[in-house]
């Protein structure tokens, strides 16, 4: 149990993604053997299969595509017998949809697919009755949150989903475990992969922000637009686009203070004529 722990930990460590949204691995790093070919790539732009049969938490059947179409969607790869790792990611999600100020269901969509052809809607509905229960608000309209499981004897749909979207993993007989990173894809309406969110911490304006972009700002307030108009997004958080900023700001400053400097001068011009003029 130890060794399992230590091995969940290290998966979950930020120290598995690097700073540009790409390889997780760093050069100088010696991962355990467990660990090999498993992380998230960054595949921006990706097209997610509409197509794929799975079955909800109901035993009902459906595609990929019916969670798409209308609204952004958070796309989460777990399994729901998973001892740590997943638990933590649905967790800190949970939390974050709490506070991010969208309607789950009517402004966007979560869909949690297993990873383990094992998992049956049984487990499916047990997991969603605990998260949705956590969530503690209503969900609007259908397939707000659904716990996806593959369809007996489809081996393809759950690889090929993985794949698309850059999520590495692989059975460990040693651990009897699923080995797998941490993080959670953001997928616009039509299917695209727009933002990957890496590791166990998602904040709630970096999701809401994530989501907005993802609806091609049809999501939000006007300040979300003017924070996607003044930021520029990354995996890792939002860094300012100075150019873009100072040009604007750096202007509009400029015209300030020529316009006062104006006033000021008529203003001066005004008073000598003043106490200069004959009795």
């Amino acid at each position: 149990m130890k060794r399992l722990a230590a091995l969940l930990a290290f998966i979950a460590s930020p120290a598995l993604a690097d700073g540009g949204g790409g390889s997780l691995y760093r050069p100088d790093m010696e991962l355990p053997k467990q660990l090999e070919n498993i992380g998230i790539d960054d595949n921006h732009g990706a097209i997610v299969p509409r197509d794929l049969p799975f079955l909800d938490q109901n035993g009902n059947p459906v595609k990929l595509g019916d969670y798409l179409g209308q609204k952004p969607t958070v796309v989460v790869l777990a399994y729901y017998e998973c001892p740590m790792l997943c638990s933590i990611v649905l967790n800190r999600l949970t939390e974050t949809a709490r506070g991010v100020g969208l309607s789950l269901g009517a402004e966007y969509r979560i869909v949690t697919v297993s990873i383990d052809p094992r998992d049956t809607p049984k487990t499916a509905a047990a997991k969603r009755e605990t998260y949705i229960k956590d969530y503690g608000k209503p969900l609007i309209g259908e397939h707000a949150w659904d716990f996806l499981t593959h369809v007996p004897g489809d081996k393809t749909s759950i690889k090929l989903l993985a794949d698309t979207l850059g999520f590495h993993f692989r059975w460990d007989p040693e651990t009897n475990q699923f080995a797998h990173a941490a993080g959670i894809f953001v997928v616009t309406p039509e299917g695209k992969l727009s933002r990957v969110f890496y590791g166990i911490d998602y904040k709630a304006r970096d999701l809401r922000l994530g989501l907005v972009e993802a609806s091609e700002g049809k999501l939000g307030s006007a300040w979300d637009k003017v924070l996607l108009f003044c930021y520029h997004y990354e995996p890792r958080g939002y860094t300012v686009a100075v150019l873009k900023i100072m040009r604007y700001f750096g202007g509009l400053t400029v015209l300030v203070l020529a316009v006062w400097l104006l006033r000021l001068w008529r203003r001066e011009r005004a008073r000598q004529r003043t106490e200069h003029a004959p009795a």
